[in-house]
Formats: C-alpha cells, structure tokens, sequence
C-alpha cells in the first residue's frame, strides 16, 4: 500500500479525531482565558443577556417600564477551508520511518504525524488570529475568515456600546516603561464593583504592554517581590483580587486593547459535528502528489459587553 493510499485509509478512519486536531491546538493557547463552544449552527443566541430591568412601588396602573435593555448577542461561525497537495512519498522521507507494513495502515504513527501536522498548522493560524482578525469573505488567509476579539472591540465602541458611560471602558493613553502601573491601577479603578468582586478573571494583554509593566516593577521594587509570580506581583501592587490573571496571547502583539473578564465572556464557536467540517485525502491528476482537503467552522464573539461582567481598556504603545 502507498503512502498516498495509507494517508486517505487515515483521513477516512479518523475523521472525527483529525478534525479535532485544530482545536486541541487552539483550547491549549486560551489558557483558560476563553471558552470554545462546540456546535454552533452558523449563528446562535449566546446565554448572556444584559438587562436594566428594577422593581418599582405598585400603584395598580399599567404602566411599562422606560429604559429597560435586554439585548442577546449573537456568535456567528464562518466556513473555511484549506486545499493543499503534497508529495507523499517525499512526507514519508522527511519523517525517516521505513516501518509502515509492521503495524495497521490507518493506525501508524507516520500517517497521523503527516496529517496531524497540516492540521495543526490549521489551528495555530487560527491562535495567531484570535484578536486581530478582520472578515473578509473575498479573502484568502485566516486574517479575513472571521472577526477577532479587537476587532468586534473597535466595532462596538464606534457603535457606542463601549464607552465610559457604559461603565465597560477605560481609555489609558500613552503607556511607557515609567507609567505602565499607574496605567493598571487606572483600568482596575474603572472596573465595576461587580466585577471587582468576580472570581478568576483574566486580564488580556499583548506581550509589549506585560514587557513594559515589568519594567515598571523592576525599576520601582526590584527586590520587593521574591518568589511571587507576575500577576502575584501585580495583584500586590494594583490591589486587585490575587486571583486574577494576566495573559498574554499569540498574535495580540501590538494590540492597543485590554479585556478584563471571565472565561465566559469572551466565546468561540466552531461546529466540528456539521456535514460541512471534514477532512479528505485526495489521489489527483499529478501522481507525484496528493491532495489534502479540510474544512471548519470558526467565529468569535463576546457574551455580553456588560460593565458588571466586563470591562476594555485602551492604551497606546510606544512606537
């Protein structure tokens, strides 16, 4: 049996597990940050609702309440898809395994590492675009299949659904090396007492802002802190809850957003178990190559943009 024809027995038998490849990928880079939900039908009602809704005293008449908002965000998933051909037989060298009559076809290693590798691939473009993304249908990369988490930030704030008076953002300005705490404790002041008071939230940073923030510590205390983790340390120094945590993400470089919440807020969306998502190993015209096609759904989108349940920060970084 070819090594073309072991990779299609492959794709075929372990269609389900191959299509979770991406994913494993992607769940590995949240870092308990943000929650992937399975089996979203291009687009779905999120639980999170945001309501202004109070008691008043009873006089009898019917009268309905005025400024009442409950308004249900909704996570749309896009189709992408991904068309390579390979040389097979030249994979097969690369991974130096001369072994492939010794064991089941579909259940040697060389085959899933071959295809394992190209879906893997998959999902870490989809982590390196996670925030930053831009939809684009006429595109051709993953920076155009969906809307990433600054993106939708953007959006919204020039809708006027983040804004001070919506107790959901902070705008930071110009942060240095020197002032890149007082920046923090800014942002934490401007948290509700809701979410101050909220267990495991995560702050989302890009790696410049944490370089820039541990500057600040260094130069201010750099002995006050030994064997404190970082956001130990800045759980001290902001006065936050020990519990939150900093995270920097792949592909937020640069980013001039910050997003304070739980794992809750900020969703993912795929649909692994839809028709459309599957994984094909193709014999072409070419005998020299083989043909690997895949499919999947992916989208973001935040649960609620409720000041109580999350809170955006916006900074400028040095150039």
């Amino acid at each position: 049996m070819t090594i073309a024809a072991l990779l299609q027995d492959t794709a075929t038998k372990y269609n389900k597990e191959i299509l979770l490849m991406p994913f494993i990928k992607v769940k590995d880079e949240l870092q308990g940050a943000i929650t992937v939900r399975s089996n979203i039908k291009n687009e779905e009602l999120l639980a999170s609702f945001d309501a202004d809704i109070e008691l008043r005293p009873h006089t009898g008449a019917y009268t309905v309440q005025t400024g009442t908002d409950i308004n249900g965000r909704k996570i749309a998933v896009f189709v992408g898809d991904v068309i390579v051909e390979e040389n097979a037989e030249a994979l097969r060298k690369t991974f130096l395994n001369d072994q492939l009559d010794n064991q089941e076809p579909s259940k040697h290693p060389l085959n899933m590492m071959i295809i394992g590798a190209i879906a893997g691939s998959v999902g870490e473009k989809i982590t390196q675009n996670l925030f930053l993304a831009v939809r684009n249908g006429a595109g051709t990369t993953t920076a155009s299949l969906f809307n990433g988490f600054d993106t939708i930030a953007t959006t919204e704030k020039t809708a006027g659904k983040i804004a001070a008076n919506k107790n959901n953002y902070v705008n930071l300005g110009n942060t240095t090396a020197a002032n890149a705490l007082d920046k923090l404790k800014a942002f934490y002041a401007g948290w509700t007492p809701h979410l101050k008071k909220a267990a495991g939230v995560k702050v989302n940073i890009d790696e410049t802002f944490k370089r820039l923030i541990n500057e600040n510590i260094q130069d201010d205390q750099p002995f006050g802190f030994a064997n404190l983790s970082f956001s130990q340390m800045v759980a001290k120094i902001v006065g936050w809850r020990e519990d939150v945590e900093i995270i920097t993400h792949i592909g937020k470089e640069g980013s001039s957003w910050i997003q304070a919440c739980t794992s809750k807020i900020m969703v993912c969306g795929t649909d692994k178990e839809a028709d459309l998502d599957n994984v094909q190993v193709n014999k072409i015209d070419n005998p020299w190559k083989t043909q690997f096609v895949m499919k999947g759904c992916w989208g973001c989108e935040y649960a609620t943009l409720n000041g109580k349940l999350i809170c955006f920060g916006e900074i400028t970084l040095p150039s």
